[in-house]
């Protein structure tokens, strides 16, 4: 039986979809494991203690593979698509790939690397593949793979660590002192109603003078700090010296640090966009030059 002239190139597709799935599995063991630390500074002119978390621990190297290998596996399928065209007609697929550059204008160089690739190429499939603006400017999440893929970007920066926008906590305590905010200030946040006097504080004695327990299955929600300090994300404000003990879920993600639009995208997310993106381009080419 005979395959279908693009069979390697969607076989390529799903081999990444395998790739994205193990990530998934690999990111969500990572967070398991809790690596998290929760410090927190006094800020003298608010007379106010500031409480930040942030992971300490950094991600874990194979990841990093993984999703080269994802990456790899979505982008290759492009230049199989034009190979394979030009392999049934007869012609060596030598020297021919799928165009990607910086801007428009690289894109059209004569003589420029991207031109050189699709030499052999009639002029329908070069509108065909203009058509797919790959460009930085034009289609970023396409300019990104292509990037990725060639190395372009700086291994140890080619994903972040994020938050997501809400945390949620179930049980919170504060002793030796008084819970001001929690959360973030700039954003969702719990206030309390009023500041607690000195003499208030003196009572306390060591007993808890803040307490939120949700019941059941229930939980509060609250906003972090958007922006990273050198401490890490602020999600709670307490009186000096108070001591609090919370329970409660934070929540992060591992983000494409380097792809521009889509920098608090989940990576998992992004890559699926990808996937989608280069398996439309697929179909459209197969239905467009192979029916």
């Amino acid at each position: 039986m005979k395959l279908k002239p693009l069979a390697s190139a969607y076989s390529q597709i799903e081999r990444a979809e395998t790739h994205i799935h193990d990530l998934n599995q690999r990111i969500e063991s990572f967070f398991e494991g809790n690596p998290y630390k929760i410090s927190s500074h006094v800020d003298p002119k608010r007379d106010e203690e500031i409480w930040q978390i942030q992971v300490n621990q950094p991600i874990p190297s194979e990841i990093y593979s993984i999703i080269e290998d994802a990456v790899h596996n979505i982008r290759t399928p492009l230049d199989k698509m034009l190979s394979a065209y030009i392999s049934q007609g007869g012609r060596s697929p030598k020297g021919v790939w799928f165009p990607v550059a910086d801007t428009l204008r690289a894109l059209k160089e004569p003589k420029g690397h991207p031109q050189r690739g699709i030499k052999k190429l009639s002029v329908d499939m070069r509108r065909f593949l203009m058509a797919t603006k790959p460009y930085k400017r034009g289609n970023p999440l396409l300019w990104a793979i292509h990037e990725i893929d060639i190395g372009h970007k700086h291994w140890d920066r080619l994903v972040d660590v994020r938050p997501h926008p809400k945390f949620k906590v179930k049980r919170i305590e504060i002793l030796y002192g008084f819970g001001l905010v929690l959360g973030s200030v700039k954003g969702q946040h719990l206030l309390q109603p009023r500041r607690p006097t000195a003499l208030q504080l003196l009572r306390q004695a060591g007993q808890p003078m803040g307490l939120y327990e949700m019941p059941g299955n229930e939980v509060i929600e609250f906003s972090i700090a958007p922006k990273f300090t050198k401490e890490g994300y602020e999600f709670l404000t307490t009186t000096p010296g108070a001591k609090p003990k919370v329970r409660f879920y934070p929540s992060f993600d591992i983000t494409f640090g380097q792809v521009p639009g889509f920098e608090s995208e989940p990576v998992v997310s992004t890559l699926y966009q990808m996937r989608d993106l280069v398996k439309g381009i697929l179909l459209a080419f197969e239905e467009r030059f192979f029916s």
